[in-house]
């Protein structure tokens, strides 16, 4: 790092002053630090640049059961069975700068809005949000808004991270009216579930660039959910689940399948007995999925129509989001379970259940014991 910025320096020094502060501002001395990072429902009061302010939902703390809910007490981030969600907002920002790559947002001032990365400590440690502050970038005229964020490319973070703040700027008459920034890298799934979730005639404006863009003011929505948590607050679950099932032309299915989703077919985490596994629930009026390979619309039929699921920790399981107070068997890859979909059955009065993998846990792939397996089914369908 330091031999490339000697050379622009000694480049600089042949032409002016003003090239050498060029250079000088592209250095690691002009990173953010976490001094630059600020809360924005904690100081809009005293910043001009904010203004709009709407709280949407009052921070709250939500209190879980030991018994009922006893998957937070192997949890190290929710082992005191209590979950704190803080407000929730919307709030307009002048001369906002919006990161293509992260969705973080800067002040014209230097100051970095926590809340544009989920939460402050996300800020902190992440070097996502320590790129060099903006100092040359691409201007765009008006307002515009985003629900964009870091991890938006992963199908559970697109769904749960991203989506649900849609329902934010139309409960607040942002949009239609207001258009929407957005990389120009999308996949399929992201486009066609944005299609469906965006108010007619919203004007979508696809960015190609990475870097920094200056607008004149930014609606920005506050995320609606926390670390590894999918509990979405009920107006936003209620929009999302609407417009997809009007997209994929559900109506009011009786959900009487049972379904084993399987890993198969994906990239990493398998089930090394999957085999065992599928044999037991099939004997048992199971039929096998496979998400990845179906449509978006076949996968809200799919889990629309189910009433009991049995599947490994993985992202399809966002899916449940389409389901009618079904059951589901969570399967987790060691004794540090993540909590995602324990929080988003809960949002959605799912029946939840789990079982734990002694594998080691820094393995991908593991084994479940099939004893315990067939307990914890039992224990499920009682």
């Amino acid at each position: 790092m330091v031999h490339p910025i000697r050379k622009r320096l000694s480049a600089a020094k042949r032409g002016t002053l003003k090239s050498v502060r060029s250079v000088l501002i592209r250095t690691p001395a002009r990173r953010f630090m976490v001094t630059d990072i600020v809360e924005v429902a904690s100081v809009h009061e005293s910043l001009p640049e904010i203004t709009n302010y709407q709280p949407l939902l009052a921070a709250k703390t939500f209190h879980f059961d030991a018994d009922r809910d006893s998957l937070l007490g192997h949890s190290d981030r929710y082992g005191n069975l209590e979950y704190h969600s803080p407000e929730r907002f919307v709030c307009t920002v002048a001369n906002a700068s919006l990161h293509m790559e992260s969705g973080a947002v800067c002040t014209s001032g230097g100051l970095l809005l926590a809340e544009s990365a989920m939460e402050r400590q996300r800020m902190e440690i992440s070097p996502a949000y320590q790129t060099f502050r903006p100092s040359w970038r691409k201007r765009l005229h008006g307002e515009y808004t985003t629900i964009w964020g870091l991890w938006g490319t992963q199908f559970y973070h697109w769904w749960i991270d991203c989506l649900p703040r849609i329902y934010s700027l139309v409960s607040t008459g942002v949009l239609p009216q207001t258009p929407l920034l957005i990389p120009a890298n999308l996949g399929k799934f992201q486009r066609e579930s944005l299609a469906a979730c965006l108010p007619p005639a919203t004007k979508v404006i696809e960015i190609a660039d990475r870097g920094w863009i200056d607008v004149d003011q930014l609606v920005l929505p506050s995320f609606l959910t926390w670390k590894s948590c999918g509990l979405i607050p009920a107006a936003h679950r209620d929009y999302l689940r609407a417009r997809l099932f009007d997209y994929a032309s559900v109506g009011e299915p009786r959900a009487e399948r049972r379904l084993f989703v399987s890993r198969r077919n994906v990239g990493r985490r398998h089930l090394l007995n999957e085999r065992d596994v599928e044999a037991f629930l099939a004997a048992r009026g199971f039929e096998t999925c496979y998400p990845e390979q179906l449509s978006l619309a076949e996968q809200i039929r799919l889990f629309r129509e189910a009433r009991i699921v049995v599947a490994p920790h993985g992202s399809a399981l966002v899916n449940l989001l389409f389901g009618n107070k079904l059951r589901l068997l969570e399967l987790f890859p060691n004794r540090d379970p993540a909590t995602h979909f324990f929080f988003l059955c809960r949002s959605l009065g799912h029946d939840y259940h789990y079982l734990l993998s002694d594998s080691p846990q820094h393995h991908d792939d593991f084994r479940i014991d099939m004893q315990q397996f067939e307990q914890a089914f039992q224990n499920m369908s009682a």
